[in-house]
């Protein structure tokens, strides 16, 4: 598969159902869609910084609380409208034109139910937090929720002939007009509908775009088209995100309730900063692990390879991202927010230190999902939500910093080796690879961590932008000198280099 292929699918209609192609070049593919993917997680995190600087100023935590205590049930109603049927497209060996078809308008049918659903309850969520402003936040919101459902095949059907190219256009084109409805909408003074309508702008891009790029047209459904095992392997997967979205929501719901849209302001838009960095690490190499291996179940050791490549890259970026936060909290709070959000400081610091652990546990995902074990997962979801659930009734007591901090420790100590355990009782992947994988990027972040707090005790800075500049520079030579001397470090910097070299090559072939 060509890089002009990956850019814009070929004029002619391609053959979504035809993954010849694909398996004919898995790691050029798998190379070159992680370079797009990458391409496009950094051109958004800029724009998503710039807009972040712009808004933050302009607006006040209570907007975003506002929009935090709707999410909780937006969020929620989301996890149906998918059913992780694009999932289960993607996951398929073989698929049909029926098949999708007939999940296109299961899609549809449920994402329209959904939007009304929302508008029913938008009163009951005021109610519940006391503000006749939700009702009409929420209401807005069902337009998005129904228009996201449109294009959730066409994705998935990209997503499964790896046309990363095309994804990333789609992508950075609605990022754009979502960021730019955003800042003009408060500049203009609308306050907190400015967000809400950086959310409509989204879909209604998403939409237009993603089906003028996709020739993919879908026909009626079919009856006995054999999606029965799809949406079956789908509902496992979508019991799985009920129940983690359901504890991973507490805390924001107990905030909002206990102490109003201004603390609940604070914590999410913290919250935010650091599933940002999470996403924009995870998302590149997400998009591809999946599809690819899926398709290497029958082969154990390329298998291992791929899983071992994708994820260290994965938990190298984050741990980087994280140990750099932790350090620099403060500063980063005010470069990015400003001065009135202060208090997300200590805050930012703690939840920090939890990103790399979710990195390495969506990594750990896919060991389910591509292996088909949607009942193990969800399985292993509810102990994890459960104990999600304990830490923020422990932290509760003691406000925000005291919920960040059980949650933070739990998923360290508890959560992450659990289900280390349990997704690597079967399958090529065993837990000695995953431990061995981690244990050379884990010490390169405790050096590195120790350089920092050496460097900014030695050399304090007071400008803000200057410190955190001087603890990444340091930062990144830390972690360098150690993946340089470890054997598996140096193993993890060559696969990097010969990444690159491969797609430079093909693209001077192609000149």
């Amino acid at each position: 598969m060509t890089s002009e292929k990956l850019l814009t699918p070929a004029r002619k209609a391609p053959n979504y159902f035809d993954d010849s192609d694909v398996s004919s070049d898995l790691k050029g593919s798998i190379v070159r869609g992680s370079a797009f993917l990458m391409g496009s997680a950094g051109a958004k995190f800029v724009m998503n910084l710039v807009a972040t600087v712009i808004l933050a100023r302009l607006l006040n935590p209570e907007d975003y609380g506002l929009l935090a205590m709707v999410f909780v049930m937006t969020n929620f109603l989301t996890l149906f409208r998918d059913m992780n049927l694009s999932l289960a497209t993607v996951q398929q060996e073989k698929i049909t034109h029926a098949q999708v078809s007939t999940i296109f308008w299961i899609n549809v049918a449920v994402s329209g139910t959904l939007a009304l659903a929302l508008l029913a309850l938008a009163p009951m969520v005021a109610w519940f937090y006391g503000d006749p402003r939700l009702t009409a936040i929420a209401s807005l919101l069902a337009l998005p929720i129904f228009l996201r459902g449109l294009p959730l095949q066409h994705k998935a059907l990209l997503r499964r002939k790896m046309y990363f190219g095309t994804m990333t256009a789609i992508d950075l084109a609605g990022a754009f007009v979502s960021y730019t409805t955003a800042v003009t909408l408060a500049c203009l003074g609308f306050g907190y509908w400015a967000l809400v309508w950086r959310h409509g702008s989204s879909a209604i891009a998403d939409v237009v775009m993603t089906w003028t790029a996709t020739r993919w047209r879908p026909g009626l459904p079919v009856r006995g088209s054999g999606v029965r095992a799809m949406v079956m392997f789908g509902g496992n997967l979508t019991g799985y995100s009920i129940v983690r979205y359901t504890s991973r929501s507490l805390d924001i719901a107990l905030i909002g309730w206990y102490s109003g849209p201004a603390a609940l302001g604070i914590y999410s838009k913290t919250r935010d900063l650091t599933g940002q960095v999470l996403s924009y690490s995870q998302s590149p190499f997400s998009a591809v692990g999946v599809p690819a291996l899926s398709r290497l179940r029958q082969l154990p050791e390329q298998y291992r390879k791929t899983f071992r490549r994708l994820s260290e890259k994965i938990v190298l970026i984050t741990l980087f991202a994280a140990v750099l936060f932790v350090c620099t909290a403060t500063e980063t709070v005010e470069l990015l927010l400003g001065p009135k959000w202060a208090d997300a400081a200590p805050v930012l610091a703690i939840l920090s230190a939890m990103i790399c652990t979710e990195a390495i546990y969506g990594c750990v995902n896919w060991l389910f999902i591509s292996q088909g074990r949607g009942g193990q997962l969800f399985r292993y979801g509810v102990f994890d939500a459960s104990t999600r659930v304990i830490a923020v009734l422990i932290g509760f007591s003691w406000g925000i910093l005291g919920i960040a901090s059980t949650l933070t420790l739990l998923a360290i100590f508890v959560r992450l080796p659990v289900q280390i355990w349990y997704a690597c009782r079967q399958g090529p992947v065993r837990q000695a690879h995953v431990y061995g994988m981690l244990m050379p990027l884990l010490a390169a972040g405790a050096l590195g961590l120790a350089a920092v707090q050496f460097a900014r005790w030695a050399y304090p800075v007071d400008q803000p932008a200057v410190a955190v500049a001087l603890a990444a520079a340091v930062l990144m030579a830390a972690m360098l000198l150690v993946l340089l001397v470890v054997p598996a470090g140096r193993r993890t910097l060559l696969d990097v280099r010969q990444g690159i070299q491969m797609l430079l090559s093909r693209r001077v072939k192609k000149a």
